[in-house]
């Protein structure tokens, strides 16, 4: 049976999910923040409240979208997942087939796989770099002409923000659209789902204000080697760049999302239903094969990347190992199960706990699985 609350609705199997999810927000934990659990296009869970701004003066409502940094990654790999399944894209090609000025200074070898899963050792611009020089027009050509900080293909090394450049450039050689306008077109026009790179103008209103919690981990930035300090700094991520205009009018599908937990639960739920015609089992099987399992060189931790995906550690996307999604700085995070056929997104404003693991998404996670047990 659905149970309509005030902050939405949850199949009444998953009250202790609705009970969790309003002491967050009550205890102050959460401003605002919105959490969903979809099973074939239907939502099981999907709450949406409390604050957009850390005043707490406007209130958070189902329209809400926040930025939600690397969450955006998964979306993109499904941009990249539905180009395998109509036949523009085999990830075995080399980059340069379709984006020949890349092919220069040890890049001719790097396949789309290898850039898809952080191995292509472009993960900084030059030294100094600041986020204005990442998204201005430059960006593209300096990362065509640039040499790898590292030996392509060998390992990984995570690609924070360059990844949006890159990726979207070679979507667009391949494709025609950049991914902003893609996203735009596909998924938020002709599929409803409320997502977005960056925030169209007629949509500030919806916008949460993002907030940083003493809590937020960046202790990764420090006693950096010279490698990580090199990505790190070139340019250095400001959390709180999230609110400037200059963010939400770029085309950086790395990190300058815009969505809600609904939309992004609705997403990986298509992905995964087979009577869905998103993307066929084959080609989404493509897109989640393990490229790199061991310890990532700028993320200084075990890491198992797929095509664009992150392949499910230490239960941070649920028990299932076969689960994948992405997370993003702040505790944002996007995932999809196969095997039990559900989705789970979690969406919060303000930013705190480590990005991969924030024990706000883990407790509501565990709580939904516990759930769907019964």
């Amino acid at each position: 049976m659905e149970i309509t609350s005030e902050y939405g609705i949850y199949d009444q199997r998953f009250e202790k999910v609705f009970n969790k999810f309003k002491e967050n927000l009550t205890s102050s934990v959460d401003i605002g923040a919105s959490f969903a659990v979809y099973s074939n296009g239907k939502p099981l869970v999907d709450l949406a409240g409390g604050y957009k701004n850390k005043e707490k003066t406007e209130i958070w409502t189902p329209a809400t979208t926040v930025c939600i940094h690397s969450t955006g990654k998964g979306v993109v790999a499904m941009c990249l997942a539905i180009l395998i399944e109509r036949g523009k894209l085999n990830l075995d090609e080399k980059v340069s087939k379709y984006w020949p000025e890349f092919g220069v200074n040890n890049k001719s070898d790097i396949t789309i796989a290898d850039l898809l899963s952080h191995k292509a050792g472009l993960a900084a611009l030059h030294e100094g770099a600041t986020i204005h020089d990442l998204l201005s027009i430059n960006a593209v050509d300096e990362l065509a002409n640039a040499t790898p900080l590292w030996a392509p293909s060998k390992t990984s090394g995570y690609h924070i923000l360059t990844y949006g450049t890159l990726v979207t450039e070679l979507f667009r050689r391949i494709e025609g659209r950049f991914l902003k306008k893609f996203i735009e077109q596909e998924f938020y026009k002709d599929r409803g789902w409320d997502i977005h790179i960056g925030l169209p103008s007629e949509r500030e209103i919806d916008a949460a204000e993002i907030s940083v919690s003493h809590t937020l981990d960046l202790s990764i930035r420090n006693n950096a080697s010279e490698l990580q300090h090199r990505v790190f700094t070139s340019p250095t991520l400001n959390p709180l760049d999230a609110n400037l205009q200059e963010w939400k009018s770029a085309d950086l599908p790395s990190a300058n999302g815009f969505s809600n937990a609904k939309a992004i639960a609705d997403i990986y739920a298509a992905l995964i239903n087979s009577s869905d015609t998103l993307v066929s089992k084959e080609a989404l099987s493509q897109a989640i094969e393990a490229q790199f399992e061991g310890d990532d060189i700028i993320m200084a931790s075990f890491s198992r990347w797929a095509c664009g995906f992150v392949l499910n550690t230490d239960g941070v996307f649920g028990p299932n190992p076969n689960s994948f999604g992405h997370s993003g700085l702040g505790g944002s995070l996007g995932f999809a199960d196969p095997d039990n056929q559900i989705a789970i997104s979690y969406t919060p404003n303000r930013m705190g706990y480590k990005p991969r693991s924030d024990p706000r998404a883990i407790a509501l996670i565990d709580m939904a699985y516990s759930c769907l047990a019964k």
